[in-house]
């Protein structure tokens, strides 16, 4: 399936795994026991579980050897819109001038570029 080169939000695991489990439980409520949901219940933590770990994983380092530091990776979203903000006042520059619609991870990301250490030019 073609985006027809539109860029879309990629929505969390963790949040498309809680959409599965509320369908299943919307749609079976009145048939499963106790014993279901103790189950279900089980299952949910596990994987909720793991899927936070890897995506804490993915979101903590990035391609490049971009490394989010834990400071940025502690912000909420209004705080990484903020500090983004403070970087293009100091004269950093964006391509998507759309950043509220950028997840979290594609934030602390931006940041964590443009306060990368420098490397020097070799061909310099």
């Amino acid at each position: 399936m073609s985006n027809h080169g539109r860029r879309t939000r990629r929505r969390s695991p963790v949040a498309v795994w809680e959409d599965i489990v509320d369908l299943i439980a919307e749609a079976d409520d009145e048939q499963l026991s106790e014993r279901d949901l103790l189950w279900l219940d089980h299952v949910h933590a596990r994987v909720h579980g793991h899927l936070r770990a890897l995506e804490h994983q993915l979101a903590s380092t990035r391609p490049g050897g971009i490394t989010i530091p834990p400071e940025i990776d502690a912000l909420d979203h209004q705080g990484l819109l903020a500090t983004l903000e403070l970087l293009r006042q100091e004269g950093a520059q964006f391509q998507n001038k759309n950043l509220a619609g950028l997840s979290d991870d594609e934030l602390k990301f931006m940041i964590a570029w443009f306060l990368r250490p420098q490397r020097q030019d070799p061909s310099r």
